[in-house]
């Protein structure tokens, strides 16, 4: 049974499998991956995906005390962390595939741009492959161009917003505990 969730303008889901998909530009096994956003003519970046595979984890090392993932465009000191509100669970045979889509607007994200995005989970699981792919679209004309577009991650005037260019894409009243949800 697949999972999915929406919150803080971010799509996620939450299923059994046992690798990332293909067609992930940057996928390695560890929990944080470091790249410069490639250029592609007459495209314009317009999200990002990111992938964990993770497990249950038997040492509780190196884990953290939730789950979440923070992308951030160190080249425009930005950053979104995301905290879900619920999780698939892993089995003792089969890992979780935790797909989150990430959507940018106002030129957050460009070609050029050093983007690091991590991961941590909670001690109870441990990353076993972790990926990205950006997403592109094509650009528009400057007259067709909007300047806001539904379902961001973050806006100028975002209720998650923490500090300049920071954002803690979490539901009010849940920033601290984390809530956890069985796939069945």
């Amino acid at each position: 049974m697949k999972q999915a969730v929406y919150e803080c303008g971010i799509y996620s889901i939450f299923l059994h499998a046992s690798k990332i998909p293909e067609g992930f530009d940057f996928t390695i096994q560890t929990s944080v991956l470091s790249v410069i956003a490639p250029s592609h003519p007459n495209l314009k970046i317009q999200g990002l995906n990111v992938g964990v595979l993770y497990a249950k984890n038997e040492h509780r090392i190196k884990a953290g005390i939730k789950n979440l993932i923070e992308v951030s465009n160190q080249t425009k000191a930005l950053m979104w962390t995301y905290c879900p509100l619920t999780i698939g669970l892993p089995t003792e045979k089969e890992d979780v595939l935790w797909l989150s889509h990430f959507r940018f607007g106002n030129n957050e994200l460009e070609d050029g741009d050093q983007i690091r995005v991590s991961v941590e989970m909670h001690l109870f699981y441990r990353v076993k492959e972790f990926g990205i792919q950006l997403v592109y679209e094509p650009e528009r004309p400057p007259s067709s161009q909007n300047n806001v577009v539904a379902g961001d991650v973050s806006l100028s005037a975002s209720e998650y917003q923490i500090g300049t260019g920071k954002y803690f894409l979490r539901i009010c009243g849940h920033h601290f505990m984390p809530s956890f949800t069985p796939l069945a």
